[in-house]
């Protein structure tokens, strides 16, 4: 008889230094980007002004969206919250109750920290989602036994 894991619920928050890490490599890839043009091309120094601005545009891009992840024991879901602030003040909202069927798939694990890629069947792109042990510490546990309860082991 299989059993499977019961049901859960991860919320993914923002992760500070992940976010900056994020920006530092966009602004890093601008400079290289602007400094290479200005070493071929001599009035391409201006570029170098907009490194804030790839910083600025990393930061924003590098949050993630507030969303929720369940697990109802048979599948993965993914649901987006749908107005601010509905996730910090505990508010069951009815889009949390569509389907919203994703395939999860284990990009890095190092332990306290997973990434996870999300694949929608009609979506074009997936959705990548960074999880720690300090932010899902009551579901961290069972997120890891269904990751990896139906995986085959190696030969």
């Amino acid at each position: 008889m299989k059993r499977s894991a019961a049901p859960f619920r991860l919320d993914i928050v923002p992760l500070p230094r992940l976010q900056a890490a994020i920006a530092g490599a966009g602004a890093l890839a601008m400079l290289a980007v602007a400094l290479a043009l200005s070493a071929h091309v001599p009035s391409g120094w201006p570029m170098l002004g907009l490194v804030p601005l790839a910083a600025v545009a990393a930061w924003r891009l590098g949050r993630p969206r507030d969303r929720c992840l369940r697990w109802d024991g048979q599948g993965w879901h993914l649901h987006q919250w749908p107005e601010q602030g509905a996730k910090s003040m505990g508010v069951s909202h009815a889009a949390l109750d569509a389907l919203a069927p994703v395939q999860l798939a284990l990009v890095f694990d190092l332990g306290d920290w997973v990434l996870l890629r999300a694949s929608r069947p009609n979506a074009r792109l997936p959705i990548y989602l960074p999880l720690t042990r300090a932010t899902q510490a009551s579901s961290w546990g069972a997120m890891r036994a269904v990751l990896y309860g139906g995986r085959k082991k190696p030969d």
